[in-house]
């Protein structure tokens, strides 16, 4: 449990879908309160707008935390093999992945 979406309230973030074929994080909000909490429908966490899916075939187990010190959590998966993959928040709430242009560098006058 953590608070994804920093609402003061523990969410969950958990491992979803059959076996381990289609399998993906789902973040599931919690509509309740500190005491009393309830949970809405699961929704999947994505990166850059698709899915997290089939990372491994034994595992991820998932870890929230805020590993690189923004204030928002980030996602740690523990993979087979003893391999981990890092999620960064920011690529997490993107809705696609950017892009890049390489060109000519100007010099800007200070």
């Amino acid at each position: 449990a953590a608070d994804w979406d920093r609402d003061g309230l523990l969410d969950l973030v958990c491992h979803w879908g059959p076996a381990n074929t289609k399998c993906q994080p789902m973040f599931v909000r919690n509509i309740g309160t500190r005491t009393e909490p309830r949970f809405d429908h699961p929704r999947p966490l994505s990166l850059w707008g698709q899915p997290l899916y089939n990372l491994m075939k034994h595992g991820p187990y998932w870890a929230v935390h805020d590993i690189d010190g923004d204030g928002r959590p980030d996602l740690l998966a523990g993979c087979a093999y003893g391999n981990y993959a890092f999620y960064r928040r920011t690529a997490m709430d993107m809705s696609a992945r950017p892009t890049f242009q390489i060109g000519t560098a100007r010099m800007l006058d200070p």
